[in-house]
């Protein structure tokens, strides 16, 4: 799919130092590798290459987990009393990790936690009181932690720094909201379900409430999933098709990423690094999903990558993307649920004078180009 000029130059792909020459793809394991219903799936990402999800553990639980190509994959448990469930969604450069856990006093059974390297999991609460429930699904650089908190039939979009108390962000009554990521400059992403029944993508800066546009034709619906330190969103909006991936631009234009032809119509963008390059999911034909980049103005299928058929895999959903380009999720290996990690493999790029002579020799006109969360398990 080629996108339109102004969405090409946003997502640029590779680093101006480096140029694409394949990818690696890893099975990051299960904690459980030795039960015939392990899974795994991988749901956040850091620039070390950490990442953390949820797998099944050997006694049969759903656990949160943190993987590393050197030290494996590390059960983080659950918070006390609860019934043994826990699931990771985001981890900073830091190592610091936040998800929800069962808990034993929360009438709805999950609160949200922070977890850092040695330390046992931290219940971050809920509002209005303990009783309710909260998920933690973002984490900046700070470690200050998004979220949402209160009962299934009405939600708050919350923020809590390190150390700190948890604070609910300004919503229109009787609405709902959440919030799904927060970057280094504290702008908040999410969305706001409205007592109309509609569905807007939203945006917290400071004291400031803003709801993004959708795209037309559509039931009125968008929501804002991840963005940039740049300030470009990502996420999805329905059209007339159906669900369409999209990015809004700093200014909040709204861009149409669209979806694989010959499905359903139901596509998501997930996350995006500093580069511009975005992953998520989308569908094809009888309504399975699969893993998708866009980069450099183009769509890919990551399963379609030589790499990725060589292996075996076929993937399913790109959850995270990393500053180096590395992508996390989860798909399917040897036919069992699995998370993995696809890292592009670099080399350096043709010095100009060479560029010109490979341009003049071979007619080619090189771009360069260059660079960031519960799925079901």
């Amino acid at each position: 799919m080629n996108l339109p000029t102004h969405a090409a130059a946003l997502l640029l792909g590779l680093s101006a130092a480096t140029a694409h020459a394949g990818w690696t793809i890893t099975d990051i394991g299960t904690l459980s590798p030795n039960s015939a219903q392990t899974f795994s799936a991988a749901t956040g990402l850091n620039d070390l290459g950490q990442a953390v999800g949820v797998s099944l553990t050997p006694g049969g639980a759903q656990h949160a987990f943190v993987w590393s190509a050197q030290g494996g994959m590390v059960d983080l448990g659950d918070l006390p009393g609860g019934d043994n469930y826990s699931s990771a969604a985001a981890i900073n450069n830091a190592g610091t990790v936040t998800g929800s856990s069962s808990v034993a006093y929360a009438t709805q059974g999950f609160h949200a936690f922070r977890w850092t390297a040695g330390a046992s999991l931290v219940d971050l609460g809920a509002k209005p009181s303990n009783a309710y429930y909260s998920q933690g699904l973002g984490i900046n650089s700070a470690g200050t932690i998004v979220g949402y908190t209160g009962l299934s039939t009405s939600t708050t979009a919350y923020t809590v720094a390190e150390g700190g108390a948890m604070t609910l962000l300004f919503k229109p009554s009787g609405s709902s909201t959440q919030a799904n990521a927060i970057n280094d400059n504290t702008l908040i992403a999410g969305f706001t379900l409205k007592t109309n029944g509609s569905t807007r993508a939203t945006l917290w800066n400071g004291g400031t409430r803003t709801e993004l546009s959708d795209l037309d034709g559509g039931a009125d619906y968008s929501t804002a999933v991840a963005l940039n330190n740049a300030g470009l969103v990502v996420g999805s909006s329905s059209a007339a098709d159906g669900g369409h991936a999209v990015y809004w631009t700093p200014a909040g234009q709204i861009v149409d990423l669209g979806d694989l032809p010959g499905g359903p119509v139901a596509a998501t963008a997930y996350a995006v690094n500093e580069a511009g390059d975005i992953v998520g999911v989308g569908s094809i034909a009888g309504g399975e999903h699969r893993a998708l980049l866009w980069r450099g103005g183009q769509m890919v299928d990551l399963s379609s990558l030589p790499e990725v058929q060589t292996q075996g895999w076929v993937l399913s959903q790109a959850l995270a993307i990393n500053e180096h380009g590395q992508i996390a999720g989860w798909g399917y290996h040897g036919g069992l649920q699995r998370g993995f990690v696809l890292s592009p493999v670099t080399a350096p790029v043709p010095e100009p004078g060479t560029w010109a002579l490979l341009a003049a020799g071979l007619g080619v006109v090189a771009t360069r180009a260059r660079r960031r969360v519960a799925p079901a398990a």
